[in-house]
């Protein structure tokens, strides 16, 4: 016995008037006293970012990319010859390696901690 489904035309549906009237949309004074609540708590952090984080980082960018004596202030730009001023010095290269080996020897001896403390679990 197959069960046949029923036909479109047969499916009652109810009359436009008969249907229940669509919700009205959140109140907008809601939502926008939310929204400003939200943003009333996440400005401090973005101000405390842009402050501490990025204005310091611009910063740092202008002035490896300039002529900037300490105390003097911006004196142009000169891109290129401050960087290979700094590879051509006498301590980059030591300190360079020094970075190298340090990163090597610490990724090493934590790596080594992490997995002494997991064999130790697994006894």
């Amino acid at each position: 016995m197959q069960v046949k489904a029923p036909d479109r035309a047969t499916i009652e549906r109810p009359a436009p008037a008969d249907r229940p009237a669509p919700r009205p949309p959140a109140s907008a004074p809601l939502l926008r006293s939310r929204t400003v609540q939200g943003l009333g708590y996440a400005a401090p952090t973005a101000v405390f970012v842009a402050v501490f984080f990025v204005l310091p980082l611009l910063l740092v960018g202008q002035m490896s990319l300039s002529d900037w004596p300490l105390l003097a202030g911006d004196r142009g730009v000169n891109a290129p010859e401050n960087f290979t001023d700094a590879t051509d010095g006498a301590l980059f290269w030591p300190a360079v390696r020094f970075t190298l080996l340090y990163t090597v020897i610490v990724t090493v001896v934590l790596l080594d901690d992490q997995f002494q403390g997991v064999s130790d679990r697994r006894r």
